[in-house]
């Protein structure tokens, strides 16, 4: 159940957010992310709706620590999603094979999955964890594209998902590559 949180928040994506300030966000698990001046940074507040909601939809607590999202949209907004799951998580082989097989039990049934890929990458030195594909948006029946990388933090395992429509790609793609290279570690 704990794997398919990532795609819990996929559920999140249309959400309303007020913007808090944007630029950096720095965790208190020891990682700091910088996206563009044009994405906004939800308040703490409003995070804390968006985690109650996915809540009720999914009866598991996301660990979302902060809501990164574009321009507000009707359809989807594109977003960057960062929580972090706390304890001691080993990335490993077997744990990457779990989060596949959770990522792909958690995109409802008769939804199309394609362009399934996993990766690995350094950024500044730490390991990268990386999975990507393309399914429909669950309400709309719109293709979305959903990237997610994940990598062990001081206390446990980030896990960052950008999620967008794939006509809004281009832009939320370069935006969630940027801040992956972004990354600083303490």
């Amino acid at each position: 159940m704990r794997y398919r949180i990532c795609f819990v928040l996929v559920l999140a994506v249309a959400c309303p957010v007020s913007s808090a300030r944007a630029g950096e966000f720095v965790s208190p698990e020891g990682f700091t992310l910088t996206f563009p001046d044009d994405w906004k940074l939800a308040a703490q507040a409003e995070t804390g709706k968006l985690v109650e909601a996915v809540k009720k939809k999914s009866r598991a607590d996301p660990g979302i620590v902060a809501y990164i999202h574009g321009t507000p949209s009707e359809d989807v907004t594109p977003n960057i999603n960062v929580i972090v799951r706390k304890g001691p998580i080993v990335v490993n082989p077997d744990f990457e094979k779990a989060m596949v097989r959770g990522l792909k039990q958690g995109i409802p049934k008769g939804s199309p999955v394609s362009q399934f890929k996993t990766s690995h990458f350094l950024v500044r030195g730490r390991a990268l964890f990386s999975v990507a594909y393309e399914t429909d948006d669950a309400r709309q029946k719109k293709p979305l594209r959903v990237w997610v990388v994940m990598f062990p933090t001081s206390g446990g395992l980030c896990v960052m998902t950008c999620t967008a429509l794939k006509s809004q790609w281009k832009e939320a793609g370069a935006v969630f590559k940027s801040s992956i290279n972004s990354l600083r570690f303490e």
